[in-house]
């Protein structure tokens, strides 16, 4: 069971399609006999349960999410997601709650549209440039955010708070002259 994708359903549909969708799953649930379709089924009952309580909380789709190829609440499945692993990485543990923008979540499948919880894994900008095809996320962040991380794993904050400083610190310095004339 395919549904359409967010940008062509109207705010006030959402919840009515949301609603109609997980009561055909549950129905296909319960007299589905093929244990790999049950799976799948429930995976996308989860997945509209999940966007069924983002659109109880936040109400309106996020349309820049969706013309990335993200679903629409990703930014809030993934502070979520995030916050439910206490910042940390969950293949090499790094706590990163002072630095939340170097803690991705990675789609196992590769499928943006994919939130389901068993596709998702919290990881750090290190572990996730490790995963395959993600390479391309360390040429994006700055040697700074990566001594921030590795600061972090060896335990020495106070190392990774200097070298945040001393990025915030470029970073600004990069915008105020952006907007010299």
């Amino acid at each position: 069971m395919k549904l359409k994708s967010y940008p062509y359903n109207p705010i006030p549909k959402d919840e009515e399609r949301v609603s109609a969708a997980l009561e055909a799953i549950e129905s296909s649930i319960s007299i589905c006999s093929d244990s790999g379709v049950r799976e799948r089924l429930r995976d996308q009952r989860d997945e509209l349960l999940a966007e069924q309580r983002a659109l109880e909380i936040y109400g309106p789709i996020i349309e820049s999410n969706v013309s990335n190829g993200y679903s629409p609440y990703w930014n809030l499945v993934s502070k979520s997601l995030r916050e439910d692993h206490y910042w940390c990485c969950e293949k090499c543990g790094v706590n990163l709650r002072s630095f939340p923008h170097l803690l991705h979540v990675h789609h196992i499948n590769r499928n943006r549209m994919n939130n389901s919880y068993k596709n998702l894994k919290v990881l750090c900008l290190l572990c996730h440039a490790e995963e395959r095809g993600h390479k391309h996320l360390l040429a994006k962040v700055s040697d700074e955010e990566i001594q921030i991380v590795q600061a972090a794993r060896d335990g020495k904050l106070d190392i990774a708070d200097s070298y945040y400083a001393t990025y915030l610190r470029k970073s600004r310095k990069e915008f105020d002259d952006d907007m010299l004339f």
